[in-house]
């Protein structure tokens, strides 16, 4: 199933968070809850009316910060190493006992992997980004989908990148090998899961200023600026804007959507 574009969507999410959510979505768990990214989906998710579980792997200031921001009642934190099976359940169940049973699950957690030529780069790089992104994410899915497929309803988003594409940055192989795994991932899934009523989406952000690209150089950063059509690099905010809409695009007559944040 080809994965349809959409760009430049306004999700009309400009409120702030403290004006409360007039309608209550469901419950979503967000991978990655306390980075840069996964900070912002939750964020963005709870101000459009979803309780959120804060995946994350330890209750750090990051989490703590974004449980605040959420506000009383809106998110709890439901720690666990995405690689590991059972930590995962145990992170969908902490969401399950606050909140209820999950209906949407966004897949934001990642790692760093800094520029490395091919001659310099090892097995075990590619493999650090296989279990975070891929096993990762297959963890998740095993978590939430059996409950998803007997309520028939769900929603699972996958955070990939614009560097999946035809012409990528050079000396990020592993990155960007484990992100067309993901698109592979996603496009088979919504082929199965559509029938028993899940939607599953993808997406792309362009190269975003975080912890995670701060091994990059300046000029790294300021050519991808030049090259994106806004002529800015995205933030999280923008990211965390198109998965927004994605969550609410929850029938499968939508299903295999792809949102780019920053062009690319």
């Amino acid at each position: 199933m080809p994965l349809r574009d959409a760009t430049q969507v306004d999700t009309g999410l400009s409120m702030p968070l403290t004006s409360p959510a007039t309608v209550h979505r469901g419950v979503v768990l967000v991978t990655g809850g306390n980075g840069a990214l996964g900070g912002a989906i939750a964020v963005a998710a709870a101000r459009d009316g979803w309780k959120v579980g804060i995946g994350c792997r330890t209750f750090d200031a990051r989490a703590e910060s974004v449980l605040t921001t959420l506000g009383e009642g809106q998110g709890c934190i439901a720690t666990g190493d995405v690689t590991n099976r059972e930590a995962v359940a145990g992170m969908a169940a902490t969401t399950r006992d606050v909140f209820g049973e999950i209906h949407a699950a966004v897949c934001a957690a990642g790692v760093v992997s800094p520029p490395q030529r091919w001659g310099k780069t090892s097995w075990e790089a590619f493999d650090a980004q296989f279990q975070v992104q891929v096993r990762g994410v297959w963890n998740v899915l095993d978590a939430v989908l059996p409950a998803m497929i007997a309520q028939k309803r769900g929603v699972i988003v996958l955070v990939a990148s614009t560097y999946a594409r035809p012409v990528p940055p050079a000396f990020l192989a592993p990155y960007i090998t484990a992100k067309h795994a993901l698109l592979g991932l996603a496009r088979a899934l919504a082929v199965e899961m559509a029938p028993k009523g899940i939607a599953v989406h993808v997406v792309s952000p362009s190269l975003t200023p975080s912890p995670m690209t701060a091994a990059l150089p300046e000029s790294a950063l300021e050519a991808a600026a030049a090259a994106a059509l806004a002529g800015r690099l995205a933030t999280p905010e923008d990211t965390a804007r198109a998965v927004s809409l994605l969550l609410r695009l929850d029938d499968p007559i939508y299903t295999g959507t792809e949102l780019r944040a920053g062009g690319g």
